[in-house]
């Protein structure tokens, strides 16, 4: 007989939480770092006339996802606690 139960395995959702906020945390780091690398390569002046424009306006639109990645790790987190809290009620319901 075939079951209608979500089976949910919790440990792997705590470990994807772990690595969900590691991650945005990184990945801004990461960001930033790589942001002053391309700032340095614009102050420099090795780059000229519409490379060193268009290398403006690259790191003009790297700056706008400074901060955007924990956010959504974070939100990807609250979806998975909401998730399991869901699961859990809906689990005590049943009993």
């Amino acid at each position: 007989m075939a079951s209608n139960d979500l089976i949910i395995d919790k440990d792997y959702f705590i470990e994807m939480k772990n690595y969900l906020e590691s991650e945005g945390k990184l990945l801004d780091s990461q960001l930033s770092v790589y942001i002053s690398i391309l700032e340095n390569a614009s102050k420099s002046g090795l780059i000229s006339g519409m490379s060193a424009a268009r290398l403006k306006i690259y790191v003009h639109n790297a700056k706008r996802l400074k901060g955007k990645f924990k956010p959504a790790a974070d939100d990807a987190v609250k979806a998975m606690r909401d998730l399991l809290e869901t699961a859990s009620k809906e689990n005590d319901r049943k009993m």
